[in-house]
């Protein structure tokens, strides 16, 4: 929620075999290490070398759901960039981060159902040159990595999607619960558009020793 906030940005994926750490809109989570295996960058290609939506039910529902939240946060934040969102509550919510102009990052709650913003916008302390430099390095918006990773992961909804910088590379971290409800972590380059990885699901952990 929003009193939780005050988001660290981390480092994303690199190409080929690296690690991933995970954070969140809403605050700064300990770094989770998943092994990443290369893979080309698969899915359907829509006239112009753009991904074309996911046709299956799952994929598209979840892409209506992440189209209708972006587009509730940024009629929220006029002439804004979204730049992170995070699913709450089962995806009932999802806390979003908009940055203006400026390079302020504004951040707001907004219901997934209604599509109506909850709470806020308030404005985040972080570092507006670092926000400024994220976005304009962005070719790709939300929308368009979204439909990238579902078509990487199908059958799988998004969690959270969030613009980071990796090796001096602009990327949409993203990160998925497949169909057998593993999470997985892909990284979206941006730039081009490219997906660098899908991670294999991470580790369930060891049970707690009496």
């Amino acid at each position: 929620m929003l009193q939780r906030r005050g988001r660290i940005l981390l480092a994303g994926l690199a190409i080929g075999t690296t690690a991933v750490a995970a954070a969140a809109c809403g605050g700064a989570e300990p770094a989770q290490e998943v092994a990443i295996r290369h893979q080309p960058t698969e899915g359907v290609t829509a006239p112009g070398g753009e991904t074309a939506a996911p046709t299956g039910t799952a994929e598209a529902d979840n892409l209506a759901v992440i189209e209708k939240v972006g587009e509730a946060a940024l009629s929220a934040v006029q002439g804004g960039t979204l730049t992170c969102m995070e699913a709450e509550e089962d995806g009932k919510l999802w806390e979003v981060t908009v940055v203006t102009g400026d390079g302020t990052a504004h951040e707001m709650d907004v219901d997934a159902e209604t599509g109506r913003v909850t709470s806020g916008p308030e404005t985040e302390d972080s570092d507006k040159k670092r926000n400024r430099e994220l976005v304009e390095g962005a070719k790709l918006d939300y929308v368009g990595a979204a439909r990238k990773a579902l078509t990487q992961v199908p059958g799988a909804r998004i969690t959270e999607l969030n613009l980071d910088r990796e090796n001096k590379k602009v990327v949409w971290e993203t990160e998925l619960v497949d169909e057998q409800d593993q999470k997985r972590e892909l990284n979206i380059n941006a730039q081009q558009g490219g997906a660098t990885g899908t991670a294999t699901p991470s580790p369930s952990p060891s049970p707690t020793e009496s």
